[in-house]
């Protein structure tokens, strides 16, 4: 029987080798087509990466807040608030972010407070550079 890291290792062994374009559709399977492993700690995974590709991947992010992990959800809503400004665009999905059931937004380790924190982020460093 093929185990979980064997598994992965089969799934990515090419991950190098792909362009910037080719990975962020290999994850947008993994993330919103079900492909490849998904259990909790590869979808962790799966999110944080996204970060790696910055505003190139910002449609993927805002898809990834409303995916059923909640581990996404926070990578994705963490990241949009790192990217800051040029991320204006997830601000209707941050909104919505706002009411996950995860958590309050009161509590920085939720969805909720993470989305609170990317709004923050990108309000406050675009007004900045105004």
């Amino acid at each position: 029987m093929v185990g979980h890291d064997e598994r992965l290792a089969a799934e990515n062994g090419d991950w190098e080798s792909l362009t910037a374009d080719e990975k962020l559709a290999r994850l947008e399977g993994f993330l919103i087509g079900g492909k490849g492993c998904q259990c909790e700690e590869c979808l962790w995974e799966y999110g944080s990466v996204l970060g790696q590709f910055g505003v190139a991947a910002i449609p993927l992010l805002i898809s990834a807040l409303h995916h059923e992990c909640v581990g996404v959800r926070m990578e994705a809503a963490e990241t949009l608030g790192r990217l800051g400004p040029v991320a204006h665009e997830a601000i209707p999905a941050l909104r919505i972010a706002l009411m996950d059931e995860d958590g309050p937004r009161s509590n920085e380790n939720s969805v909720a407070g993470l989305a609170a924190w990317a709004l923050q982020q990108i309000r406050r460093r675009g007004s900045a550079e105004r």
